[in-house]
Order: structure tokens, then C-alpha cells, then sequence
């Protein structure tokens, strides 16, 4: 299986605990009540894809404009030895909507990350080497009308 050797993972890790305090920013920024966390390495063959439709979205642009810019911001990283790593948070709704159509095993997974979620607890993914790493982190959020996280319909399932 591909992505599961354990340098795999290994290196995945390093990618989250290298990114953790920016991607923790980003989410605690985010506009939308329960952000999903993205740690991508867009060198990898789904991470270049989740990375496209990401910044697409969250850019407003064209599919062949987030193409553009990310295959200028490889080359650029790649000429400095460096790989070019995306972190964003976004919505729920574009995890379970973008993630299938990337990995069979994408809907079990949001799935029961989602009921492993425990109040004030949020999902992380990061994608590279061939696979994915699914981790949580907790970060200090506003939570609508000074509601507990775990009362919010869908939150902390």
C-alpha cells in the first residue's frame, strides 16, 4: 500500500510539526465555525491536486491558474532545495466534497475522525509521500453566540 511505509509517515509528521504554529494561525483565522487544517506537500501526486482545488477555492481562480502558481512556486522552492509545502484551513464541507474524489478511503475516515473529535478539538491533514496523516489539534477559537464547541450541531461529535 502506498504511503505506509513508516519513513512515510515519519516524514508526514515532520511536515506537521515543522508547519503546526502557522497552520494553527491559519485555523484559528479561518471565517468558517469548524476548519479543517492542510498540511500539503506539493510535490506529491495528491497533494499537488488537493493543493489545485484548495487554492482555487480559497483564491477564487481558475483550476489553470492555481496549476500556474503552484507549478511556479515548485519550481522556485525546488531551485532553493527546499519543497514546496501549502498550509490552509478550510471547511468541513470542502473536506468531505474534495478528499473523495482523491482517496477511496477519504469518507471512512472524515467519518470517524469527525466522532473522534472531542470539544475544542480540531482535524488535521496532511498529505505527501503517498499518502495521508489524519491528527488533531486544539486551538483557542470563538465559538457563535458564546456556545460550547460541543453544543454546535456537528461539533464535537
Amino acid at each position: 500500500m502506498r504511503g505506509t511505509r513508516p519513513a512515510d509517515l515519519l516524514d508526514r509528521r515532520h511536515m506537521l510539526n515543522v508547519n503546526l504554529e502557522t497552520l494553527q494561525r491559519a485555523m484559528t483565522e479561518a471565517v468558517c465555525d469548524e476548519p479543517v487544517g492542510f498540511v500539503i506537500d506539493a510535490t506529491d501526486r495528491c497533494g499537488l491536486l488537493l493543493a489545485t482545488h484548495l487554492l482555487a477555492a480559497k483564491d477564487d481562480i481558475s483550476i489553470g491558474e492555481a496549476k500556474g502558481f503552484l507549478s511556479r512556486l515548485t519550481k522556485e522552492y525546488r531551485e532553493q532545495g527546499q519543497y514546496p509545502t501549502l498550509v490552509f484551513a478550510a471547511d468541513w464541507q470542502f473536506a468531505e466534497t474534495t478528499l473523495p474524489k482523491l482517496s477511496p478511503t477519504a469518507t471512512a475516515n472524515l467519518k470517524a475522525a469527525r466522532a473522534r473529535l472531542r470539544a475544542g478539538q480540531y482535524l488535521i491533514i496532511v498529505v505527501g509521500c503517498g499518502g495521508n496523516t489524519y491528527a488533531f489539534t486544539e486551538i483557542n477559537r470563538p465559538v457563535p453566540d458564546g456556545q460550547h464547541r460541543a453544543s454546535i450541531p456537528g461539533g464535537g461529535r
